[in-house]
């Protein structure tokens, strides 16, 4: 029988074994003995953390089908920072402001600084300087002073009261002694008894408000006689002369508030009757108007208040105006009282509930303001009053969209009566505010002109009126020519410039404000300056708006400490206030107080989520802190808010360059350019991603079309200047070529030199350059490199290892030299060194320097045992060479002027040096050498 079939026969024996004692193992993978539990087995998860991400395939060191090689391109450059398009900001408000949520669209502008420092400081010391010369002046005029001597402007005159005995009436017109003499009328008390001037003073009879009574007629009137131009007694400590009624012509008092008030409820008689009802109410209601100038105004109010109630209760409204009362002398028990008592009683009426709510805000108790405010809605839905207090109440709140709905029912349903004119004019002005609060500015400024019709002398009509009207951009001198043709004389001083104050003494806040601001807008910075601090002292509980106005100033006039102390005050005026919180977010992050900017910017998106100025400033501080992902965030909610503002592009793209995603930076450099196709930034930030994507020829092209697109501007352009010196510097670096070399060979090779005369040897160990021994004389052993041109080299970097027991000092250096039959003749050399002792050291020898101290490194240590890197590194401009030095990646001298040692027609040797004295020995191993030197280079 033949072998083949015998040893196929075995074979498939032996594989039939082996197979039925895999199958029938108990347990075998996939089969199990009936009957038994299969044992499962748990294998680990892999750990995802310790994975690294793909990588970029752009970043391969080289193409894989190109022979592997020691010399390559360097590595791309790092960014430099992009010019910035000019950061737009939000202008100061008036007393008529849109809601934050369209601020961005209705105040935003670019801002332009104009060094006015002295600004402020001016006005100080005009102040100082205008004080002190008046108290020497009145100095002289008591006396104080002689004539003939000198007056110390630091001389300290604080105290002294102005005295003028004189009237000026030689020098006076027949107008001016009418205007004179009609303003002593406001005064004092007067009585005419000849033909000449009236005396001036104080009538002191008892109950001289009845002196006109015909019961009265003969009564003397006791009269004391001031000096009008002082207000003293012209005969101090005398008793009031009685003056016969039959030598007074006429008499008055003083047409002051208070007399006028005096004079009304006298004329009512002491007990009130049915038929001085109305007119009663109408006096209670002036007396609580006039509270401020009128010390006796809410005595007589009250006293008018409880009359009336008695004569009718079931009239609810001499109840109203009595809480009225109370609150205006901040007895708030008492009002909370009455007015709750009222609810109770008259629950079928809206007005008290009106004014209970208006109370419960007074308190902050704004879920029961609101719920009030709903009862007296379901009480009475057509009142206006009911929707005149919801919608102040709504504007108060921030509640815009409320408010308009709420006040333009008010504005229809407001009454017709003409005694209720101002009432009227009051309504339409809160309704203007409410239009201008939700940017309908052309019916905000026709309800707002109508107003004015009505009352020419109503201030805050006109003022939202020119608000409305500079806010829609129209033509503000228009505006007030057609207010001035309806009487307006606050028009016509806002149309003058505001400078003649005096020809509008009553001016309001609100008026001063806007009188600033459109100083302001005209580039009248003193002018601007004045208006709010006079806006500030009308009304000092209302001050915020016009510090924050006074911030704004200081800041685009470069006094940048009078703008923030300006908006620390109106923090503290008002902290709620979300342009007060803007503002001074973006004061505190120009500080670089970046926790206190965060704070006031978020502060500010707390009060309104929508506002983009906020958002953009927030995107911005997170951008300079480097939180690229939540400056992103910001950027992309104020793109949803206004997608067509390209500067908002341009930011989201630089902080997406600089967090190195050219993907999502190239997208919004498009998009910023798709809307301004002239757009800087965004031109170079494209240039950069291209150049960063690996396509350096085209970026160039696109850096020099920047340049030649604002080739009419001059090269301190900033945008100029990014784009040449980033064409020089790419240029530059295409030219540079980085050779490396890792030793892993068992010769030296390579165009590597050994210098070995002073005794340690260099050999080649386990892929390190080796240099070993004991000093055979004083000297060097040095391994280096020879470029035939200085302006070639660029940089030398190695590690370096001395063992621990080295005695000798052992670094980089870099040298110009020549051979001489002596020796070596240093024309120049950079170096950086361990000394034998520990010390790391720098030496720089110049042209004709024959030696040069060693200096200390103090703080970078160079410790023995331990790999360390070194670079030396030549930089600067063409024709003035500079050298860096670096040790672990640490500069530890910059920029140091080496003119001698870039000279292009010198070999220049570059490599590492031990240096040691006879008998010493060191072991050092020299590994990981970079080279980058130019291509180009002659």
């Amino acid at each position: 029988m033949r072998k083949e079939p015998i040893v196929f026969l075995i074979a498939a024996g032996l594989v039939g074994v082996v197979a039925f004692r895999a199958l029938g193992r108990a347990d075998g993978r996939g089969v199990t003995s009936r009957g038994e539990t299969p044992e499962l087995v748990r294998h680990a998860a892999p750990d995802v953390a310790r994975y690294l991400p793909r990588a970029d395939e752009r970043l391969i060191a080289r193409d894989p089908f190109v022979p592997p090689s020691n010399t390559r391109p360097l590595p791309p450059l790092e960014l430099q920072a992009l010019p910035l398009p000019r950061a737009w900001a939000l202008f100061p408000p008036a007393d008529f402001a849109p809601a934050p949520r369209l601020w961005s669209r209705l105040l935003a502008v670019v801002p332009e600084v104009r060094e006015v420092p002295e600004l402020f400081a001016a006005a100080v010391e005009a102040s100082a300087g205008g004080a002190q010369a008046e108290a020497a002046e009145l100095l002289a005029q008591f006396g104080a002073l002689s004539s003939g001597a000198g007056v110390d402007a630091n001389t300290d005159l604080r105290g002294v009261v102005r005295s003028d005995k004189s009237d000026g009436k030689a020098s006076e017109t027949p107008e001016e002694r009418a205007a004179r003499l009609e303003s002593y009328r406001t005064l004092y008390d007067w009585i005419q008894v000849n033909e000449y001037d009236p005396l001036f003073g104080a009538i002191r009879n008892r109950d001289r408000l009845g002196l006109n009574h015909a019961d009265r007629a003969g009564e003397p009137i006791q009269f004391e006689e001031l000096d009008p131009a002082t207000g003293t007694p012209r005969m101090p400590g005398a008793k009031p002369i009685d003056y016969d009624r039959a030598r007074v012509r006429s008499f008055g008092f003083a047409d002051t508030v208070a007399n006028r008030l005096d004079l009304r409820r006298h004329a009512l008689g002491a007990r009130l009757s049915r038929s001085l009802y109305l007119q009663a109410l109408d006096l209670a209601d002036d007396c609580v108007a006039a509270r401020l100038d009128a010390p006796r105004a809410l005595s007589i109010a009250e006293e008018l208040y409880r009359s009336l109630a008695e004569l009718d209760p079931e009239d609810p409204a001499p109840r109203l105006g009595l809480g009225r009362c109370y609150e205006a002398g901040f007895d708030f028990e008492r009002a909370l009282a009455t007015y709750e008592d009222l609810a109770r009683q008259f629950d079928h009426r809206a007005l008290p509930h009106v004014r209970l709510a208006g109370l419960y805000e007074r308190f902050l108790l704004f879920e029961k303001a609101e719920a009030e405010l709903d009862l007296a809605l379901a009480r009475e839905r057509s009142s206006y009053e009911v929707q005149w207090a919801r919608g102040r109440y709504f504007l108060a709140r921030g509640r815009e969209r409320d408010a308009l709905a709420a006040l333009e029912l008010a504005a229809r349903f407001a009454p017709d009566d003409p005694d209720r004119k101002s009432e009227r004019v009051a309504i339409r002005i809160d309704y203007g505010r409410a239009l201008v609060a939700n940017g309908e500015l052309a019916a905000a400024r026709d309800v707002l002109r109508t107003a004015v019709a009505a009352e020419s002398a109503n201030q805050p009509a006109l003022v939202g009126w020119i608000s409305a009207v500079m806010l829609e951009g129209g033509d503000v001198a228009k505006a007030l020519a057609d207010a001035q043709s309806l009487g307006s004389a606050a028009a016509a001083w806002l149309a003058g410039g505001g400078a003649a104050n005096a020809a509008l003494p009553n001016a309001e806040p609100e008026l001063l404000l806007l009188a600033g601001l459109l100083d302001l807008r005209a580039g009248r910075f003193t002018e601007a300056r004045d208006q709010f601090v006079r806006a500030r002292g009308a009304d000092p509980l209302r001050e915020a708006a016009a510090l924050c106005a006074t911030s704004w100033l200081a800041e685009i006039c470069g006094a940048t400490e009078e703008a923030w102390s300006s908006i620390e005050n109106a923090y503290l005026a008002d902290p709620s206030d979300a342009w007060v919180l803007y503002q001074r977010g973006r004061l505190a992050r120009a500080r670089d107080d970046a926790q206190a900017a965060e704070a006031m910017l978020q502060a500010a998106l707390g009060r309104e989520i929508d506002c983009e100025a906020v958002l953009v400033e927030l995107g911005r501080l997170c951008h300079d802190q480097g939180r690229y992902a939540e400056a992103d965030r910001y950027y992309d909610q104020a793109l949803r808010l206004s997608p067509k503002r390209a500067s908002s592009h341009v930011l989201r793209g630089v902080a997406a360059l600089e967090a190195g995603d050219l993907g999502a930076a190239r997208k919004a450099f498009d998009a910023a350019l798709a809307l301004d196709p002239n757009e800087p930034t965004a031109a170079a930030g494209v240039a950069w991603c291209i150049y960063r994507s690996g396509n350096p020829k085209e970026a160039l092209i696109q850096l020099r079309a920047l340049d030649d697109r604002r080739r009419a501007l001059p090269e301190t352009d900033p945008w100029r200047a990014w784009a040449i010196a980033q064409v020089k510097r790419i240029a530059d670096h295409l030219d540079k070529t980085l050779w490396t070399d890792r030793f892993d060979r068992t010769t030296l090779k390579n165009n590597w030199t050994s210098d070995e005369g002073a005794g340690p040897i260099v050999a080649m160990l386990d892929g390190t350059v080796k240099i070993e021994g004991q000093f055979k004389e004083p000297g060097q052993v040095r391994v280096f490199q020879t470029f035939k041109s200085a302006s070639q080299f660029v940089s030398i970097e190695a590690s370096v290892f001395i063992a621990p027991g080295s005695q000798a000092r052992v670094g980089l250096f870099v040298a110009r030299e020549k051979e001489r039959a002596k020796g070596r003749e240093l024309t120049a050399e950079a170096r950086v060194s361990r000394h034998s002792e520990g010390q790391l050291q720098v030496r720089f020898i110049k042209a004709g320097e024959a030696e040069a101290p060693e200096s200390d490194i103090v703080g970078t240590p160079f410790p023995l045992g331990k790999w360390v890197r070194l670079r030396i590194e030549i930089g600067g401009e063409e024709g003035q060479p500079t050298v860096t030095v670096l040790v672990d990646g640490v500069p530890v001298r910059e920029n140091v002027a080496m003119p001698q040692l870039g000279r292009a027609s010198t070999e220049l040797r570059a490599g590492v040096f031990v240096e040691g004295e006879v008998g010493r020995s060191a072991l050092v191993q020299l590994d990981d050498c970079d080279v980058v030197y130019r291509t180009g280079g002659s």
